[in-house]
């Protein structure tokens, strides 16, 4: 991709720089302080939309040049436009804003300074190496991994490889804290093999369901004999109670003849003492008993005595004596008319009591013997089930113990088992697994480009290595010195450009190299754009004086004050 023109106006340090590149290699010079780094920052905003130097969208106004109200950068490619206006960061980005090389050939020593995990993401991105599901999904059937548990953690591969990888070793770490729970030890991959726990012999099942029946019938023999033994007392209890009824009832039942005898005695005295003071009253002619009438003849006054009328006598006129008699004879009367009711009803008593015990049911007389002989045959039974409790209490006990070892053995089997199959998953999806053979996949391209340009420049050959590190010969990036760090950042950022497409580099701080190493660095690009490798190079340094020019390879420009010097004499001239 051919950048054909750059225009940046007030932008950071840049006053004005409106230039056409004709020329595959442009370079830009001048004093330090001039503003080649803000015209190299001014591009990188207009292809990128990234504003250097700032957090904060509100602090852009301070990119605008001091003075100023408002700046902008423009770069045309392939006769496309991507703008940036600051500080309202609006613009209009180019096809190139979505190449992912972008970032790195414009700002070589940014893949340096990303972290391991953009490293590897940019470099599936620009060689166009995708690492998706089924692809992975396909290389971890070849590595043998358990594919139904791969199910669970392969939908986190959208986040990344990082994230489904930490979930299959969160899950054989769960699995490894199972094995534990369940053994009591600490898991280790070889004890874990073939581990098992102290097992005692089987029960004999036949054994223990015979005991289990026989329990169950003496259980229920236990229950008949308790029943029949409560049968029995409580008709023994039934017993005592009718003997003492019948007790009360003979003794009610023996007093007949007396109370007869009494009765009648009593009866005979009623009689005679009624017919002694029926006779008295005649004499006495009052008492309350009496019924007093009139003669309707005389109109004298008559008395009602024993179904005759005999004229009244008023008791004033009565014999005191005969009628102390009277009155004595009446209460006699009375206790014998009383006494002879009551023993008639003591008798009716007794006659009742008398025809209760001839119609009374008998009750069955149980004695102590009975209840004693069936107490003896609950007591062998409960012997026996207290004995085959023990038996049986012990045979269950055994029988769990080799069913939890059983079970035991199982289960860390198992969980063994989930290990090694979480692991395998760990291991398939650790950097140093499919991301790493994907990876392989990656760089090689990269790889391959930087030993053709590290030849080309006769400089130290870097190489992109699986875990992301970065070395030049061999050695670490970080242990090489400022000039070569930064021609191994040029030499990946030409590789990024080579193999994404885009075919262009903005390179800064060119004066980092030694002069001797500065020729080195033209010629090679100059020998890639005449091959048409590269269409466009831009190279930013601090020098003394301008550089010579190339016709047709390689033009200069100088800048300084924030302006190219040619338009410096212009605005001056103006």
């Amino acid at each position: 991709m051919k950048i054909s023109h750059i225009k940046v106006e007030n932008f950071l340090g840049i006053q004005r720089v409106d230039v056409e590149l004709v020329s595959p290699i442009t370079v830009f010079a001048g004093p330090n302080g001039a503003g080649k780094s803000c015209f190299q920052n001014a591009i990188r905003s207009a292809l990128t939309g990234f504003m250097p130097r700032i957090d904060k969208k509100k602090e852009a106004k301070q990119l605008v040049k001091d003075g100023a109200k408002k700046g902008s950068a423009e770069v045309t490619i392939n006769g496309e436009k991507s703008t940036i206006e600051v500080p309202s960061l609006k613009g209009v980005h180019g096809s190139v804003f979505d190449n992912p090389a972008i970032s790195y050939v414009i700002n070589p020593a940014s893949f340096a300074g990303a972290s391991a995990d953009e490293r590897r993401t940019s470099l599936f991105e620009i060689t166009g190496v995708n690492p998706d599901t089924n692809n992975i999904k396909e290389r971890m059937e070849q590595r043998g991994c358990d594919m139904k548990l791969a199910a669970y953690v392969i939908p986190l591969l959208r986040s990344g490889f990082p994230e489904a990888h930490k979930e299959a070793k969160d899950k054989a770490s769960e699995a490894r804290g199972a094995w534990k729970s369940v053994t009591g030890e600490t898991y280790g991959s070889q004890k874990a093999e073939g581990w098992e726990r102290e097992c005692p012999a089987a029960v004999d099942e036949d054994r223990l369901e015979q005991m289990e029946n026989r329990m169950a019938v003496v259980l229920h023999e236990v229950g008949e004999k308790g029943r029949k033994i409560g049968g029995l007392q409580g008709l023994k209890l039934q017993a005592q109670d009718e003997q003492a009824i019948v007790s009360k009832l003979q003794e009610i039942a023996d007093q007949y003849e007396t109370i007869h005898t009494q009765y009648l005695a009593a009866h005979k005295r009623s009689s005679k003492c009624a017919s002694d003071l029926n006779t008295l009253k005649r004499k006495v002619m009052t008492g309350d008993d009496l019924t007093i009438l009139e003669c309707p003849h005389c109109q004298g006054k008559v008395a009602h005595v024993s179904d005759s009328l005999v004229a009244y006598q008023d008791p004033a006129d009565v014999d005191p004596a005969v009628l102390a008699e009277y009155e004595e004879l009446k209460q006699e009367a009375e206790r014998a008319y009383e006494l002879a009711n009551e023993l008639s009803l003591e008798l009716d008593r007794s006659k009742r009591a008398q025809d209760e015990l001839s119609n009374r049911p008998r009750i069955e007389v149980v004695t102590d013997e009975q209840i004693a002989a069936l107490d003896a045959e609950a007591s062998a039974l409960m012997e026996e089930h207290d004995l085959l409790h023990e038996d049986l209490k012990a045979a269950r006990a055994e029988k769990l113990e080799y069913e939890l070892a059983v079970n035991a053995n199982r289960r860390a089997a198992e969980s063994h088992e989930l290990v090694k199959a979480w692991s395998e998953i760990a291991d398939a999806l650790a950097p140093d697994g499919i991301p790493s053979e994907i990876l392989g996949e990656a760089i090689k391209p990269i790889n391959d480009r930087l030993k053709v340009s590290a030849a080309g420049t006769e400089w130290m050959t870097p190489r992109i290595h699986a875990d992301m590190s970065i070395t030049a010969d061999g050695r670490l990036y970080h242990l090489l010195s400022e000039s070569e760090q930064w021609r191994v950042d040029v030499l990946i950022a030409e590789a990024f450009s080579h193999v994404s497409g885009l075919k262009f580099l903005v390179i800064d701080r060119f004066d980092v190299l030694h002069p001797s190493l500065r020729s080195s660095l033209i010629n090679w690009l100059a020998d890639i754009a005449g091959s048409g490798q590269i269409d466009s190079a831009i190279v930013l340094g601090t020098l003394k004086k301008p550089t010579a020019t190339i016709e047709g390879v390689m033009s200069s420009f100088w800048i300084e004050g924030g302006v190219l010097t040619t338009q410096k004499q212009e605005q001056q001239a103006a």
